[in-house]
């Protein structure tokens, strides 16, 4: 369902009189609703005192069913980078309303506008109202330039401006105040010179009603265009997301083909690692044998040659004896012979 409260977050220098803004507003609110419960007045959390008046955190106050307003800290240097970048993070939800607003903090975590930190809805801010302090006459918006553009780049609606102090200044520097923020191309318009009533009892005169409710109208229609802006942002990111998990997605998978890859590769080799170490156990087993047999068969033959020799001696041996038997035989019938 798309989101139908928006989020105007005021942003200016301290004591340009944003608090007591907000109560006039809240007075108007007050004033016009036919029935149902009035809203108290806005006090700020005073957290702490230093560099940016009483209020020390955002602190978002629901003027109506379809309209927060956020109280902000305040600071003097518009041209500070840190603190440009801080705004840049307000909007896009990357801070909490509950953290401390720290626009002097130029370490790399106090201003990086690209947390990955998910916050709710309500933590966005869909457009922005510049408070000055109209008794600052023209010296009020000095060096304004980057401020402006800042939440022009990052609602892509220019911010509204809040002159306050309308009784204490005259209708000269207000029209010099007016030509400046004109030539930073903000239309007549979305420039609101108010004064501040900061008595309870104090009413609102026509002028102060008119232009209070002029005010809300165009933080509603800037709203709008701030909240598609988001959504727009935020569905770049998604596609971006989206687009980076695809990347990611892929390159798992490429790398798990790879070391599909490498594992076959291995096991090949293993196997015919296996293979070649298996040949060489059988060839060595195979020349072992062959050994062996060669080894039984010299053994064999000489075993043969050995009976043999010795038969052939036997034969002699026994011939001889024979041989001599005979000798002796006749030796002896030789002898008898001749005894007779």
């Amino acid at each position: 369902m798309e989101n139908t409260t928006f989020c105007c977050m005021l942003v200016g220098s301290a004591g340009a009189g944003k608090s007591s803004f907000i109560n006039t507003l809240i007075k108007y609110v007050n004033t016009t609703k036919e029935s149902g419960q009035k809203m108290k007045s806005y006090i700020p959390t005073a957290k702490s005192q230093v560099m940016g008046g009483h209020t020390m955190t955002r602190e978002p106050i629901k003027l109506t069913d379809d309209l927060i307003i956020v109280d902000n800290r305040g600071w003097h240097d518009w041209n500070n980078e840190a603190a440009l970048k801080e705004l840049s993070a307000q909007i896009h939800g990357n801070r909490s309303f509950d953290d401390d607003v720290k626009w002097d903090d130029d370490s790399e975590s106090a201003t990086d506008d690209e947390s990955e930190t998910t916050l709710a809805i309500t933590d966005k801010v869909d457009c922005t109202a510049l408070v000055l302090n109209g008794i600052g006459g023209i010296d009020a918006v000095e060096n304004i330039t980057e401020l402006i553009e800042t939440c022009r780049k990052n609602t892509k609606r220019p911010p509204s401006i809040v002159i306050t102090h309308k009784d204490a200044i005259s209708d000269e520097e207000v029209k010099k105040m007016i030509v400046f923020l004109e030539s930073e191309q903000i239309d007549q318009e979305k420039i609101f010179v108010v004064k501040n009533v900061t008595s309870k009892d104090e009413s609102l005169d026509d002028n102060t009603r008119s232009c209070i409710c002029d005010f809300i109208g165009s933080c509603r229609d800037d709203g709008q265009a701030g909240a598609s802006a988001h959504r727009r942002r935020e569905n770049v990111e998604e596609k971006r997301e989206k687009k980076k998990a695809l990347v990611e997605q892929k390159e798992i998978a490429r790398i798990q083909q790879e070391l599909q890859k490498t594992k076959i590769t291995e096991a090949k080799a293993r196997l015919e690692s296996e293979t070649e170490t298996k040949k060489e156990m059988d060839s060595m087993k195979e020349a072992a044998l062959k050994r062996e047999i060669e080894s039984a068969e010299r053994l064999q033959d000489m075993s043969e040659a050995n009976r043999k020799k010795m038969n052939d001696l036997s034969l002699k041996n026994q011939s001889d004896f024979y041989e001599h038997q005979k000798i002796l035989l006749k030796e002896l019938y030789e002898g008898r012979l001749r005894k007779y």
